[in-house]
């Protein structure tokens, strides 16, 4: 539930970081056109799940980054969104250049 990057969140925390800078994490997915490359992807051959309604996608992700807030603030876990663009605003925004300051 809720991709990859939650995925990556819960390891990051697992293993011991309290201040997390995301990147690249603008969702905004649009609907894939039937014979041509996934548009939502880093990669033309990444193909997604074609079983999830994408009209649905940004919400889901969304809330999974609700329930990962939640729980990083009950924690002391600092989550930042270094990411320009998109419309992931769970968490503050920052620059790059901030984050690399940390």
């Amino acid at each position: 539930y809720g991709g990859a990057v939650a995925v990556a969140m819960q390891i990051a925390v697992l293993e011991g970081h309290d201040r997390l800078v995301l990147l690249g994490c603008d969702l905004g997915h649009t609907a894939p056109i039937e014979g041509q490359a996934d548009p939502n992807h880093f990669h033309a051959d990444y193909g997604s799940h074609s079983d999830f309604p994408w009209e649905r996608r940004d919400p889901t992700l969304i809330h999974a980054h609700q329930l990962a807030r939640a729980y990083c603030g009950a924690h002391g876990i600092d989550v930042y969104n270094a990411t320009v663009g998109g419309v992931l605003e769970v968490y503050p925004h920052i620059t790059l250049e901030r984050a690399l300051c940390l």
